[in-house]
């Protein structure tokens, strides 16, 4: 494991040496602009993001990059918030986006850029549409998106960020249908997926980076737990107090019944979530939850009170209607902990 640890890594850091044939590269400035805006989303330095993607629109107003880029910067603060008050103005910068693309494939049908754009505008408006629980219209445009993808492919196979969204999309979609595998028009297709990922790590260049995220939590999905944790590691020597690939680690240690490493993870998430000024307290409670539950696994009460009251303390907080049913299962849990505490059946109690 080590020794893949190392050489992901290597890909990551290098790739641009390894693979200066692969991946195509925007001309200069705009390619170093997009790369240093992306380090600034994956720091989680959002409105340094978002002011600098807006530089990039002003620079380049016919382009569609700093525009999907503000887009992106948007839908990764939301996921890492789960706060989705800025959807208008997400929807407004992905129509502008769209509009621009479809404008480069008109203007030349025969190159991929415009394909590219349209597919991965299209793609965040599917992805941002299943967050919202609009299934039926986010995977039509899904459907969409793939098609814009796999023309770019075909006027440029060497395009390996493409495979970033293919992989994401064939997965959950085989993921969210494998009730119906057994049909012969549904494929399980979520090896392809993960395979598609894999190449977007290996080879891509703008998508890299959430190709690794999405790999982590495929992975934990799919409970490959010691894969999951090589790709959570590998995102975390480059981007150390980067939640998610925090959240992916302490996930796949839990998966892996490593309860301790896994209680330490969850606190170095928890003192990163603490650190900023979250919208609501929602990734607080959910991480606070799974403390005790590592520490019940262990044995070990300390601090399993104060953690459950500050849990308790935040009920009545309002919280968005789309995480009202999973703050309830929290509370519930939470609710049972402290029941056990009370008629002494916690582990570890004396």
């Amino acid at each position: 494991m080590k020794f893949l640890q190392l050489f992901l890594l290597a890909v990551l850091v290098c790739a641009a040496t390894l693979y200066p044939q692969t991946q195509p590269h925007l001309p200069q400035p705009l390619d170093s602009l997009i790369i240093s805006g992306t380090d600034l989303i994956m720091r989680q330095d959002y409105s340094a993001a978002m002011e600098h993607f807006q530089r990039v629109s002003e620079i380049f107003p016919q382009s569609p990059e700093g525009f999907l880029f503000q887009a992106a910067t948007i839908q990764a603060q939301a996921m890492d918030f789960r706060d989705f008050r800025e959807n208008d103005r997400f929807d407004s910068l992905l129509t502008i986006s769209r509009s621009l693309a479809e404008q480069m494939v008109e203007r030349d049908p025969q190159s991929p850029w415009g394909h590219y754009y349209l597919g991965t505008t299209i793609g965040m408006d599917s992805y941002d549409r299943i967050q919202r629980g609009e299934y039926v219209s986010g995977y039509f445009k899904g459907r969409s998106a793939v098609s814009a993808i796999e023309k770019t492919l075909e006027l440029d196979s060497t395009f390996y960020d493409c495979y970033s969204i293919l992989g994401t999309y064939y997965y959950w979609k085989s993921r969210k249908t494998e009730f119906l595998n057994w049909l012969p028009f549904f494929q399980d297709e979520r090896g392809k997926g993960i395979q598609y990922l894999h190449r977007t790590v290996q080879n891509g260049r703008y998508q890299r980076f959430p190709a690794l995220s999405n790999l982590v939590w495929v992975n934990l999905d799919a409970q490959n737990y010691a894969e999951a944790e090589t790709f959570a590691r590998v995102g975390l020597q480059l981007y150390p107090n980067q939640r998610a690939f925090l959240h992916g680690l302490a996930s796949s240690l839990q998966g892996q019944n490593k309860y301790i490493e896994a209680q330490e993870e969850f606190e170095h998430l928890l003192a990163e979530i603490l650190s900023v000024q979250a919208p609501n307290a929602y990734s607080e409670i959910g991480i606070r939850v799974n403390i005790v539950l590592m520490k019940r696994a262990v044995r070990d009460t300390t601090q399993v009170r104060k953690h459950l009251a500050i849990i308790f303390s935040k009920q009545e907080n309002p919280y968005p209607d789309a995480l009202r049913e999973k703050m309830n299962q929290h509370f519930t849990l939470a609710r049972r902990f402290q029941q056990e505490l009370s008629n002494g059946t916690f582990p570890g109690q004396k």
